[in-house]
C-alpha cells in the first residue's frame, strides 16, 4: 500500500515536471518568435590588406530583448552574387545579457589567391565596383542551449576593386640605354585605400612593327604617379622614330600573393613620323616630316656627303619643330664635284632623339 502511494506521488511529480520544463522552453521560445533577438544595425565596413588576405571588419548590433541570457551566439556571413559565394565563415561572439544591446566586430576575411581563382580568367571585380549579396546568420543557444535559433539579415555588400584606375601619359623623353632605347611613360594609377605596400607591373609591349618590354612599381593605397621604363631593341630604331603606332601592353599586377593580368593600350606618337628623303634631279635634297610627338622638338639636322667613301663636303641647322608641326623643305646640295652618298643625321639632345639616314645618290 505504501509503495503504491509512493508510485503515485512521483508520477504526480514527473507529470508536474514535465509541464514545467515545457513552460520554461516555451517561455524562451516565445521572446525569438516575437523578434526580441535581432539584428538591429550593420554599420559601415572597414578595409585592410597584409599581402594575402584582404579583411573587411563589420560592426553588427544585436539586442536581446528577451527573459534569457543568449549563449554561444555566433555570426554567419555570406558574400555572394550569382555565380560564385566569395565569402563564408563563421564567427564565435559570445554571450549577450538578457535586456542588453551588444555590437560586435565582425571580420570577413577574403583571401586573395581564392578570389583569384574564382574571378579567373577575367578578373572582374579586381577591377570594377560591384554590389554583392549579403547574408548573416546569427545563431545563438537559448537556457544551456536546450532551445537554438537562427535569426537572418539579409543587405546588399558594396564592392571596392583592387585596381580603380589606370591612366598612360604622353611620354616625357626617348633616352638611349646601352643597345637599347628607353622610352619613359608617364601614368597614374589608383588603388583602393584598404591596401598598402608595394605593387609591380611589367610584361612585354607588341606595336605594328615593335617589340619591347617594361617595369615600373607603384605604392598601393592612393592614387600615385609614376613613369614606366619602356625599352626597346636599337634595331627599331627607324621604326619608333619614323612611325606613329598603337602600343599595347600586356603584364601583370603583382599583389602580394597573386599576379593579376592587365593590359592597356597605347598610341605611340613618332617624333619623325612619315620621315622622307629624296634627291631630285636638280641637284636639291627634299626631306619632310611631321612631328607627332608629345612635345616640341630642338633639331641639328647634319648632312655628310661622300664620294668613294671619303667626306667632300658637310652642313648642318637648327630646326626647332612644334607639336604637330609638318616639316617639308627644299635644300641645294651645295658641291660641284660628284658625290655617291650622303649621310643626315638628326639629333635633339633634350629629348634623347638620334636618327641617322642613308641615301644613295
Amino acid at each position: 500500500m505504501k509503495w503504491k502511494q509512493i508510485y503515485k506521488a512521483y508520477s504526480h511529480f514527473s507529470f508536474l515536471f514535465h509541464i514545467i520544463v515545457l513552460v520554461i522552453i516555451l517561455a524562451a521560445i516565445i521572446p525569438v518568435a516575437m523578434k526580441n533577438v535581432t539584428v538591429e544595425n550593420v554599420g559601415e565596413a572597414t578595409w585592410s590588406f597584409d599581402g594575402e588576405n584582404i579583411t573587411i571588419s563589420v560592426p553588427v548590433t544585436i539586442k536581446n530583448g528577451g527573459f534569457y541570457d543568449i549563449s554561444n551566439l555566433s555570426i554567419i556571413f555570406f558574400v555572394y552574387n550569382r555565380s560564385a559565394t566569395f565569402v563564408h565563415t563563421t564567427q564565435k561572439i559570445g554571450t549577450i545579457p538578457a535586456g542588453s544591446v551588444k555590437t560586435v566586430n565582425v571580420t570577413i576575411p577574403i583571401d586573395m589567391k581564392r578570389f583569384y581563382e574564382i574571378e579567373y580568367p577575367n578578373f572582374y571585380h579586381f577591377f570594377h565596383y560591384d554590389i554583392f549579396n549579403l547574408k548573416l546568420s546569427v545563431s545563438l543557444g537559448y537556457m544551456l542551449n536546450l532551445v537554438n535559433m537562427n535569426t537572418l539579415y539579409s543587405s546588399d555588400f558594396h564592392w571596392q576593386p583592387v585596381i580603380k584606375g589606370l591612366k598612360l601619359h604622353e611620354p616625357t623623353s626617348i633616352e638611349k640605354s646601352g643597345n637599347n632605347i628607353l622610352i619613359n611613360l608617364p601614368y597614374t594609377v589608383d588603388t583602393a585605400s584598404y591596401l598598402n605596400g608595394t605593387a609591380y607591373f611589367s610584361g612585354t609591349i607588341t606595336g605594328e612593327n615593335s617589340t619591347g618590354n617594361f617595369k615600373t612599381r607603384f605604392n598601393l593605397g592612393k592614387k600615385y604617379n609614376g613613369t614606366i621604363k619602356m625599352l626597346f631593341n636599337n634595331n627599331i630604331t627607324k621604326s619608333l622614330m619614323t612611325k606613329s603606332q598603337s602600343f599595347r601592353l600586356n603584364g601583370n599586377i603583382t599583389l602580394g600573393a597573386v599576379n593579376v593580368p592587365m593590359s592597356s593600350d597605347y598610341m605611340w606618337g613618332a617624333p619623325l613620323n612619315g620621315l622622307k628623303f629624296e634627291v631630285l634631279n636638280n641637284a636639291t635634297l627634299h626631306y619632310s616630316f611631321e612631328n607627332d610627338a608629345s612635345f616640341p622638338l630642338y633639331l641639328n639636322i647634319t648632312k655628310n656627303y661622300y664620294y668613294n667613301g671619303s667626306l667632300v663636303y658637310s652642313n648642318s641647322e637648327k630646326l626647332h619643330v612644334g607639336e604637330g608641326q609638318k616639316v617639308n623643305r627644299y635644300e641645294p646640295i651645295g658641291v660641284e664635284q660628284p658625290v655617291d652618298k650622303v649621310v643626315i643625321t638628326i639629333t635633339d639632345n633634350e629629348h634623347g632623339i638620334h636618327y641617322t639616314e642613308v641615301v644613295q645618290l
